[in-house]
């Protein structure tokens, strides 16, 4: 019986089929491949910041005291606070600090930051001290202002979050004390639906 719909001799052999599963266990190789690429390099990446903000520590705790120990110590704090601030906006509830862009607010903290951190840098390679602390007097304010400012922002965040997460376990209560609701007016009508 021969007609329009009837399969031709043919039509699903083995091969096609053993193709499109190898297909398919490739494409899902390459992108398991592919998360864990990203995965690994983010912690890879986190992992050197952490060491190199450890390695800034050592360093400024090896140098004697004087400015560009300061300037040293300051520049490690300046990271620390700037890779804190960043992990906390990755983790922003939709990205938003309140109602400020954490995309946006970032990159202004990082330019600001990274300008910062090349004038301590400077400051540690000036060879007379009285220069280092007449540089640091003018640098030092507004790094920690800086700092205080990344600081007000991670702490937005968490009110944010907390205000957030009041409201919807508001709701949640709200929406569970209707169903009981519900279920009382239900037994107490003897278990009859009534529209």
């Amino acid at each position: 019986m021969s007609g329009p719909l009837s399969p031709t001799p043919g039509t699903y052999d083995r091969p096609v089929l053993k193709v499109d599963i190898a297909l398919v266990v490739v494409v899902l190789a390459l992108v398991v491949t592919f998360l864990l690429a990203r995965s690994t390099a983010r912690w890879t990446a986190r992992q050197v910041a952490v060491a190199a903000e450890r390695v800034a520590d050592v360093r400024g705790r090896l140098l004697p005291p004087g400015p560009r120990r300061d300037a040293v110590g300051l520049r490690a704090a300046l990271e620390a606070e700037m890779r804190a601030t960043r992990d906390m906006m990755r983790s922003a509830p939709q990205e938003l600090v309140f109602r400020a862009d954490a995309a946006a607010l970032m990159h202004d903290l990082d330019e600001m930051a990274e300008s910062l951190r090349g004038e301590l840098a400077g400051i540690e390679a000036f060879r007379d001290s009285a220069q280092q602390r007449a540089a640091l007097a003018v640098v030092r304010p507004q790094i920690e202002q800086l700092v205080e400012t990344t600081y007000r922002a991670r702490q937005t965040i968490v009110r944010t979050s907390a205000e957030d997460r009041d409201r919807q376990l508001q709701r949640l209560r709200a929406g569970v004390d209707q169903q009981a609701a519900a279920l009382e007016l239900y037994r107490n009508d003897g278990g009859q639906l009534s529209l």
